[in-house]
């Protein structure tokens, strides 16, 4: 069976291959890739977009580039910045022309995120042969984006802001931009896979015609293996979050839930990784967006300046240090379907609190695997965690519960037993209808 996926980063072994720097995102993909790689009755070809003026003039069309990692054969095609906001009818025409040349039996499209998506759907002959997995759907996501921030700090710019045409409302409008595209595929898909009930109810409800299949993510195989979290080796007190760059992922709201656990634990600490939010210098602060600034008014105001830090980008390894370290996990999201970084953060037993929003109760059961709070209510997440905080005795059998959950949501045999089913059904739905 011939398999092309169409990506939204570079796989790390095709990262290697190419002599590019390799993405710390997207590490479900990483995974299943070397599981269907190394199946000889497979055959996988991975498409992925490249800067614009870096895809070499070889293969069936000159903006793309044929090589191979190992047993996966890949095409990095261009992908203008303008092109996430917009359909390109050329990028459409150089998709068709890599499918009539590899001739593939099922195209799998990890998201909907971009515009490359329908472009990929519309260059298939045979859009029953396509498959499109759910990641975050855009267009739900660009109608919360601006929870919870006041309305001043949405449309005011910084110089950085004006000179990008990028104010967090700007922002907010691109989200919505790319959100009529992915609606406008999932309208003419036939098959999509998903993972929550969440993800299931809202795209049926966009094209009730749909095939929805359920398949299991994986995560990284580091994950799956070695130690797991221990109280008695956390540092105490402290909260770890995963990202903080923009708006979506809660860290305005997670520093109010700060301020309220800061009156009962002064010594309290919450980390994010990622580049720091924090402008060091003038230079710096010329560059800063109006989220990151808006972070460091609230950091000053709320007395937080020795209870916030940034670890910077991590790696696999720094990850599972930082999550093994934590007192608590933090998923603060105004929106999510089900996060990676979550289930990481449980597979290893890390205490949570999650914001419940999406699909994150498809993973997460209030008061067994962890706590869910509205994302609203900082007050009551804050509740939570000093009670995680206090009660060491009763988080143990939660952490246990937890790790089992994973461990089962993210089996690696059954998800990749699930997605091979998937393609051998999207391949037998053409030959039978």
């Amino acid at each position: 069976m011939k398999i092309v996926w169409l990506v939204n980063t570079i796989l790390p072994q095709i990262a290697e291959a190419e002599g590019i720097q390799r993405a710390n995102t997207g590490g479900w993909t990483y995974e299943l890739s070397g599981l269907l790689s190394a199946d000889s009755g497979l055959e996988l070809t991975v498409l992925y977009p490249r800067k614009e003026g870096t895809a070499k003039k070889t293969g069936a069309d000159e903006k793309i580039v044929i090589g191979k990692a190992g047993n996966i054969r890949y095409a990095g095609f261009s992908e203008p910045a303008i092109a996430e906001l917009s359909y390109n009818r050329e990028r459409e025409e150089s998709f068709r022309g890599i499918l009539r040349e590899i001739r593939p039996d099922v195209v799998h499209i990890w998201g909907t995120e971009y515009g490359h998506t329908l472009e990929m759907l519309r260059a298939c002959e045979d859009p029953k042969t396509a498959v499109i997995s759910l990641q975050g759907i855009i267009s739900v996501i660009g109608e919360r984006y601006t929870a919870l921030l006041p309305e001043d700090v949405i449309h005011r710019h910084t110089l950085r802001d004006l000179i990008r045409r990028d104010s967090i409302y700007e922002q907010q409008q691109k989200f919505l931009k790319r959100g009529e595209l992915e609606l406008d595929a999932l309208r003419e898909a036939v098959n999509v896979i998903g993972r929550t009930e969440w993800d299931r109810d809202t795209v049926t409800k966009i094209n009730p015609s749909l095939r929805y299949h359920h398949c299991r993510e994986l995560l990284r195989k580091e994950f799956y293996t070695g130690e797991s979290w221990e109280y008695s080796r956390c540092r105490r007190h402290s909260i770890f979050m995963s990202q903080s760059y923009y708006p979506v992922k809660g860290f305005h709201i997670a520093l109010r839930i700060l301020r309220e656990l800061k009156k009962t634990f002064p010594d309290v600490t919450l980390t994010a990784a990622g580049k720091s939010l924090i402008a060091a210098g003038f230079r710096e602060k010329l560059k800063q967006d109006s989220y990151s600034r808006y972070i460091c008014d609230r950091i000053r105001e709320y007395g937080l300046e020795e209870n916030v830090q940034f670890a910077g980008p991590l790696d696999t390894d720094g990850m599972k240090e930082r999550y093994l370290s934590a007192n608590v996990y933090l998923q603060a999201s105004v929106m999510e379907n089900s996060s990676n970084a979550l289930g990481e953060a449980m597979i290893l037993g890390v205490p949570c609190v999650a914001s419940n929003v999406g699909g994150t109760s498809s993973m997460l059961r209030d008061g067994t695997d962890g706590f869910l709070y509205p994302f609203d209510e900082p007050d009551r997440a804050a509740e939570l965690i000093a009670r995680i905080f206090e009660e060491e005795d009763k988080v143990s059998d939660m952490c246990f519960s937890a790790r089992e959950t994973a461990r089962s949501l993210y089996d690696r045999e059954q998800a990749y037993s699930e997605y091979l089913g998937v393609y051998q059904k999207t391949l037998w739905n053409c030959f039978g209808n």
